[in-house]
């Protein structure tokens, strides 16, 4: 039984509702290649590089070099997968650069360069903080609540108690201690 469009009051369901299967992602085909399919993901490496860095510098002359008819490149953009394939350039050519940076702020940091030695302490902090399970306490503020209650729900009572009563041990055996007194030549005698 083939499914047919739902129907309201007589009425058929608008195309957004019921899209094609076609345009559905799990009856999507593998993209349609053209003619220019490599042109295009040369056109996606090369804008996701710096313009500095780009060759050919125009996109005049990236279409001319491509052997493409004017201004065909900016339909390009607007296709539904460029920005992503574009990141993944970008992502790409960042991290093939990313140790020669590295050992350049290493290199700079071992000649005194203070802010280097930062940046290059900063980057191993971040590796360790990145191996280590980041366990923060931050407090508990309740506008009209104690302080002290709100630190007791998080104290446990057993901790508490066993605090409590090492404290008032210690006053205890302070209280019962013998004062003696020494004299200060029995203090220097101790010091040699």
């Amino acid at each position: 039984m083939a499914a047919q469009p739902r129907q309201l009051q007589g009425l058929p369901v608008l195309d957004f509702l019921e899209p094609s299967p076609r345009l559905r992602p799990e009856k999507r085909k593998a993209p349609i290649t053209t003619k220019h399919s490599k042109a295009y993901l040369a056109f996606c490496k090369w804008s996701a590089t710096p313009r500095d860095l780009r060759q050919p510098k125009t996109q005049l002359s990236f279409e001319r070099k491509w052997h493409l008819p004017a201004n065909y490149t900016q339909h390009w953009k607007e296709r539904e997968d460029f920005q992503a394939r574009r990141i993944t350039y970008f992502w790409n050519w960042m991290f093939d650069r990313f140790p020669d940076v590295v050992y350049a702020i290493y290199r700079r940091a071992k000649r005194n360069s203070s802010t280097d030695a930062k940046i290059f302490a900063d980057l191993i902090g971040k590796r360790l903080e990145t191996e280590q399970p980041k366990v923060e306490m931050r407090p508990l503020i309740l506008m009209g609540v104690p302080q002290e209650r709100l630190d007791a729900l998080f104290i446990p009572k057993a901790y508490d108690n066993a605090v409590q009563q090492t404290v008032s041990g210690m006053k205890a055996k302070v209280e019962e201690a013998e004062v003696v007194e020494e004299s200060k030549e029995e203090i220097e005698l101790e010091q040699l």
